[in-house]
C-alpha cells in the first residue's frame, strides 16, 4: 500500500499494484502534511496540531496525540518511540505503546519542519536555518549545525551521511560522526523540499518543479527530471 497525504485533510490508501485508491482516511481538520509507517500504525501530522494513529489493518482511528500548539509539519519513528516536529518550535517524544508523552524538546526557535533518525541521534531542520542534534537515549542536545541561508526543509540520513535540503536551493551534505560540514551543493533554483534515498542515489525534489538525482559516491549530479 501507498499513503498519501493532502491539503484537504485527507490520507488516501492506494493499492501499489493496481495503483487505485482503496479507502481514505477522515478525521483531521486541517492539511495533513506529514506520514510516518511502522508497528502495525500509520500516524499523521495536521495543520489542526494533532498526531493521528492509525491502524493500517482495519485503517480504523485508534488514538489522536494532544499536546502541540501549532501545526505538526514533521515526524520520524525509532526505538519504540515516535518524534513530532510542530511549528510551535518544539519536537515531542511519543510512546508508540502507550501513545502517551515522554517528553517535549526545546531547543528551536521557529518551525520543525524536518526531522531524521538514526544510530542512536535525532536530527531536526527548522526554519531557523539551523539543524540540531540530539541524543535520543538522554533526549539532550548534542550538537548544532549551521550552514544553510534559508529555511531547513528536509532531511535524509544513510550511515554517517546527513543530506539537509533548504529554501535557499542547497543541499548541505554533514558527516554525523565528525558533526561537520563536508560539502554544500546549490543543486534547485528554489526550496528543495523533500529528500529520499535509495540504491547509492540521493532524489532532490523542489519548489522549481525539478527531481534531481545524484550519486552519493561522489556527489555529483546523475540525473535530472522536470517539468515546464
Amino acid at each position: 500500500r501507498l499513503y498519501s497525504a493532502s491539503g484537504d485533510g485527507t490520507i488516501c490508501v492506494w493499492d501499489a499494484d493496481a495503483l487505485e485508491i482503496v479507502a481514505t482516511l477522515w478525521g483531521h481538520t486541517e492539511w495533513v502534511g506529514a506520514l510516518a509507517l511502522g508497528g502495525g500504525r500509520l500516524y499523521s501530522g495536521s495543520g489542526d496540531h494533532t498526531v493521528k494513529v492509525w491502524d493500517t489493518e482495519t485503517l480504523e482511528l485508534v488514538a489522536t496525540l494532544h499536546g502541540h500548539t501549532s501545526a505538526v509539519g514533521s515526524l520520524a519513528l525509532g526505538g519504540g518511540r515516535l518524534y513530532s516536529g510542530s511549528h510551535d518550535g518544539t519536537i515531542k517524544v511519543w510512546d508508540m505503546a502507550s501513545a502517551e508523552l515522554v517528553a517535549t524538546l526545546r531547543g528551536h526557535t521557529d518551525c520543525v519542519g524536518a526531522l531524521a533518525l538514526g544510530g542512536g541521534r535525532l536530527f531536526s531542520g527548522s526554519d531557523g536555518r539551523t539543524i540540531l542534534v540530539w541524543d535520543t537515549e538522554s533526549l539532550e542536545l548534542q550538537a548544532t549545525f549551521y550552514g544553510h541561508r534559508g529555511a531547513v526543509k528536509s532531511l535524509a540520513l544513510c550511515g554517517d551521511r546527513l543530506y539537509s535540503g533548504s529554501v535557499d536551493g542547497t543541499i548541505n551534505f554533514w558527516d554525523t560522526q565528525g558533526l561537520a560540514l563536508v560539502a554544500t551543493v546549490k543543486a534547485h533554483t528554489s526550496s528543495v523540499r523533500c529528500l529520499a534515498l535509495g540504491g547509492g542515489r540521493l532524489y532532490s525534489g523542489s519548489a522549481d518543479r525539478t527531481v534531481k538525482v545524484w550519486d552519493t559516491g561522489d556527489e555529483t549530479e546523475d540525473h535530472a527530471w522536470g517539468y515546464a
